[in-house]
């Protein structure tokens, strides 16, 4: 937690001493129902600061009188390095701190999940104009969980690498 603080106060400092650079916005998605909004900042190095708000699995359901409410969201904090393979395709990769949370409730029953975790981007980007890109990218990680509802607790770390997590992204990329 504190390093992903420490991350973003960097961030935000950085901003202020830097001059025109790049910027890159866009959408990253795994599946119709775990989409990302994705933030790139260029740094002095040439490294582009990585900021990506994930929303997955948000969801309202009734059946009679039991209403079931479900919202899972997470912040991902990281720094992309790049690598040009070709002339129009770019290797991406870098270290990526996420913390989440997941809310769960039913009429007689609720839970919070807190988790938090590292992740390594690896990717490609292929460049289809000088404003717009897209990628194919995946996030092997390891993630520490924590869950309480109205009974229990749990406690758990997770890893995990499959194709199933393979995301597309398109961004539009600015100078500022």
């Amino acid at each position: 937690m504190r390093f992903l603080c420490l991350l973003l106060f960097s961030a935000l400092i950085s901003t202020a001493a830097t001059a025109q650079t790049n910027r890159e916005i866009g959408v990253r998605a795994t599946g119709i129902d775990n989409v990302s909004l994705l933030y790139k900042r260029q740094l002095a190095s040439g490294n582009y600061m990585r900021y990506r708000l994930i929303f997955s699995n948000i969801s309202l359901q009734t059946a009679g009188a039991n209403t079931i409410a479900r919202f899972n969201t997470s912040l991902a904090v990281g720094v992309e390095k790049r690598k040009p393979l070709a002339e129009r395709l770019t290797l991406l990769y870098g270290l990526e701190p996420t913390l989440g949370l997941s809310v769960s409730s039913t009429t007689n029953f609720s839970s919070l999940t807190i988790n938090a975790g590292l992740g390594y981007v690896i990717g490609v980007q292929y460049t289809l104009s000088d404003h717009f890109h897209i990628a194919l990218e995946t996030i092997p990680s390891v993630n520490v969980f924590m869950s309480v509802n109205s009974s229990v607790s749990q406690y758990g770390v997770l890893a995990g690498f499959s194709n199933n997590s393979l995301a597309v992204s398109g961004v539009y990329q600015f100078s500022k």
